[in-house]
């Protein structure tokens, strides 16, 4: 059994990042034994947020409290109290100490030692942390420093912490770099679909006109093509104009976002920016700004073993996020669209079998004429759909996606073990500087497929 302790701040900017985070965590460590424990004190935040994955996995889970139900709930909010009341219903609680006071002092002294207790008691401790030192006694920072006495294997989630004020330019800027890329990411997708679909409802009209009203309503006939030309219309509306304006912001924000997630992390770890050998791409002026203040506050590594645990931490998520996302995405769209290929094919082979039956001249008694008319639909619109479904397979670049993810996993993989090796501050420098390019080699991409839709963006 792995038992697993959670320690990380209450307020955060990022908790669905974070939620994310664990959730992948715990099914990494399912790897390794299926038997699991959860350990948690259930304050606010990351504790609760480890808590609610443990019981959505159905990992056991253990509540160690600082002090007396009744007091701990004075450190809630009432939102706070309800989730609190929730996860430790029906379980079984420990209580680490009796308060003699309600001095603030003892009660941060209580959180510490139950910090403390609840490392003891694990093999594993998950730390929701921005990396910057505890902002008082019983803190993350705090409670990470004595895992690490201990020699607890430690994993790092980043927190991004809402109460922390010196923090709020690069963190606040990220996330709307983040939340804007998502926002239009979605609004492409979208316009995109809809445009193939308008375009497939184009083939459909003049298919059911050619098949069914060659020799018909004249009327009928007149509202097929006005239909079809009106379908046509949109889907290039759509497509040309709509989709691709919404990708080109998309493409820039998540670009920019991610040029910002390597320098928060490298920040929080206390790393020196290190400059980048190779890029294409030219940060926004107040990304720059970030980047500049950054390295104008951090000229040298002040604690070496946080600097390996954030930077760690970074390249296992990266690695994490393509192994069980990005690839295996890629690869069931790929394989479904290919399927897909293979059914509309075989359709194909049988309407032109049929057609052929159907035109016989030698035949005795020929078909309906009604069937005739379904072929011959059939026989207008696949060719259109299969285009259409190759439009998708080559604009989306799966294969390319997967290629790229692949190289850098296996970079990512040589900096994990190179991190865990590193002993001083000018060999870590090097990693540093290295991980930086692996991470600007993945974002790279962005401003490759920028400049291909945006002839007038110099990267």
């Amino acid at each position: 059994m792995i038992r697993i302790s959670i320690s990380g701040h209450r307020e955060l900017l990022n908790s669905d990042e974070v939620s994310n985070s664990i959730a992948s965590t715990f099914i990494e460590l399912k790897k390794r034994d299926s038997h699991l424990l959860a350990i948690s004190a259930l304050a606010a935040g990351a504790d609760t947020l480890f808590a609610q994955e443990a019981i959505k996995q159905n990992i056991p889970l253990q509540v160690i409290l600082p002090f007396t139900l009744e007091k701990y709930k004075n450190d809630f909010s009432e939102t706070e109290k309800h989730k609190l009341t929730d996860l430790m219903d029906a379980r079984k609680v420990e209580v680490a100490f009796q308060l003699t006071t309600d001095d603030s002092e003892e009660r941060n002294k209580a959180y510490l030692e139950t910090g403390k207790l609840i490392v003891s008691k694990s093999d594993v401790l998950i730390a929701v942390w921005d990396g910057w030192s505890a902002n008082g006694t019983g803190g993350t920072g705090d409670i990470v420093d004595y895992a690490r006495q201990q020699h607890k294997e430690i994993i790092v989630i980043n927190g991004l912490r809402s109460n922390d004020k010196s923090n709020d330019d690069a963190n606040s800027t990220f996330l709307l770099w983040d939340n804007e890329a998502i926002r239009y990411k979605g609004r492409f997708e979208k316009t995109w679909i809809t445009g193939l679909f308008t375009g497939v409802l184009a083939v459909f009209c003049f298919a059911t006109g050619m098949a069914f009203f060659h020799e018909g309503n004249p009327a009928v006939k007149f509202f097929l093509s006005c239909a079809e030309a009106i379908f046509l219309l949109l889907s290039f509306l759509l497509l040309t104009i709509s989709a691709r304006k919404f990708k080109k912001v998309f493409l820039d924000k998540r670009r920019g976002a991610e040029f910002l997630r390597t320098l928060v992390r490298f920040r929080n770890a206390g790393i020196p920016i290190p400059k980048i050998n190779v890029t294409d791409y030219v940060p926004a002026k107040d990304i720059l700004q970030i980047e500049k203040q950054i390295s104008t506050r951090l000229t040298k590594i002040e604690n070496l073993e946080n600097a390996k645990a954030i930077t760690l931490a970074l390249a296992n998520e990266q690695i994490t996020y393509h192994n069980s996302f990005r690839i295996p995405k890629f690869e069931k769209k790929e394989a479904f669209l290919e399927k897909l290929f293979i059914v509309i094919k075989c359709l194909f082979v049988c309407l032109l079998l049929s057609i052929l039956y159907v035109e016989y001249p030698y035949k005795e008694h020929h078909s309906s004429h009604q069937l005739e008319r379904w072929l011959t639909f059939g026989w207008i619109v696949l060719p259109p759909i299969y285009a259409a479904l190759e439009g998708i397979k080559y604009f989306s670049e799966w294969k390319s996606n997967i290629s790229i993810s692949r190289k850098t996993i296996s970079f990512l993989e040589n900096i994990v073990s190179r991190i865990k090796e590193c002993k001083t501050e000018p060999a870590f420098s090097l990693i540093a500087k290295d991980l930086r390019d692996i991470l600007e080699f993945e974002n790279n991409d962005w401003a490759v497929r920028k400049f291909e839709l945006d002839p007038e963006f110099k990267p």
